[in-house]
């Protein structure tokens, strides 16, 4: 359909999945305070990509039964990236190791739910 925002959705999904790789691979204690100053950096990444997205979707034509299913996608995937950036912000404040922990959990959740909005997007772009 829209050439140039599939493969903007279809970069978002693969970052996204790099990210959650990366938080399921953290474990020792200096990787933890990494995280704590990456992490954020990277969801802030993907609040722009998906802005970007949001804003392309804007200016092409799609049917209107594409942007009827998209419209969902698009409220969800905002609101889980608002989500992630508390988590984000949660993260770096974090200073027990429990705490971070549990905010990474609550991350890696957030971001498996954006992931199955975009996946969505990606099907409703792409294919």
């Amino acid at each position: 359909m829209a050439l140039p925002l599939c493969k903007a959705v279809r970069s978002l999904s693969n970052d996204i999945r790099e990210l959650q790789r990366e938080l399921t691979s953290i474990s020792a204690p200096e990787s933890r305070q990494d995280a704590a100053k990456t992490v954020p950096q990277r969801i802030a990444q993907l609040q722009l990509e998906f802005q970007k997205i949001i804003t392309g979707l804007n200016q092409v034509s799609l049917t209107p039964e594409v942007e009827q299913r998209l419209r969902p996608c698009q409220t969800e995937g905002h609101r889980r990236l608002q989500l992630l950036g508390v988590g984000a912000m949660r993260l770096r404040a974090a200073k027990k190791a429990e705490t971070i922990v549990s905010v990474r959990s609550q991350i890696k959740d957030h971001l498996t739910q954006l992931e199955r909005f975009v996946d969505a997007m990606v099907a409703d772009l792409c294919d």
